[in-house]
């Protein structure tokens, strides 16, 4: 039992920078996370209702390679044990499903054995072992299971709403955002425009820049501190 969970662990300690860095995620890396985390997760659902699995869906053709990261979406269903049918299923872009990695892998490096001892902490790349950190296998269980997982995919969901990076590169902040409300850094909806003259994602019709709509920065919270504190002295000065 002991050794199921260690092997169970190892997967996804080999793929815990995998995804951490979407500026150099390629197919291949996103392909093998998703079979080892599939992996895991069955194992820690034996004996449950529901499992989780996870798929690919891949762009189509007619989509530049490059856009793969923009245009690829996960698939998160959640299975009934015993008849194997789907009872639910969400879908994410590639960013909200790293989140979603990320916070799994987080719970199971904190997991070295199955015994209520104190058990191994892993550092954030799960290179390193240093102190220790009681934990218990019950909570790991009920931090893995299907609704809870289920449960995060649409706090991720909803987290990423307001997300200020470019749809294309997930990398650099967006500069420009479309009459179809997607945004894009500069570098990436230019080289697009060159050829293209949709949106990269919905294929909505543009119409040279003058659809373009450039972010304006955020001010710092300093400048938002010395905004305010103006409209107050302004308040208090005599008319």
């Amino acid at each position: 039992m002991g050794q199921q969970y260690s092997f169970a662990l190892k997967l996804l300690h080999d793929h815990a920078g995998v995804l951490k860095d979407l500026a150099i995620l390629n197919h291949d890396s996103l392909k093998s996370a998703v079979v080892h985390l599939n992996e895991t997760l069955r194992k820690f659902a034996e004996g449950k209702g529901h499992y989780i699995m996870f798929a690919i869906k891949e762009p189509s053709e007619e989509y530049s390679p490059y856009l793969w990261k923009a245009t690829t979406r996960i698939y998160c269903f959640k299975i009934n044990s015993a008849s194997t049918n789907v009872d639910s299923e969400r879908i994410m872009d590639l960013r909200q499903f790293c989140k979603l990695y990320r916070d799994i892998t987080k719970q199971l490096r904190h997991m070295h054995s199955v015994v209520d001892e104190d058990w191994q902490k892993i550092d954030p790349v799960g290179d390193e072992a240093y102190e220790t950190c009681p934990v218990k296998l019950e909570e790991i269980h009920e931090s893995l299971c299907a609704s809870v997982i289920f449960t995060r995919v649409d706090e991720v969901a909803s987290e990423d709403s307001n997300s200020e990076e470019c749809c294309i590169c997930m990398d650099q902040k967006a500069e420009v955002i479309l009459a179809c409300v997607h945004s894009f850094c500069k570098t990436c909806i230019e080289r697009w425009s060159d050829v293209n003259k949709t949106c990269p994602i919905c294929r909505n019709e543009i119409h040279g820049k003058k659809d373009y709509w450039e972010m304006p920065e955020r001010p710092s919270d300093k400048e938002i501190g010395q905004f305010v504190m103006g409209l107050a002295e302004g308040a208090g000065a005599p008319t």
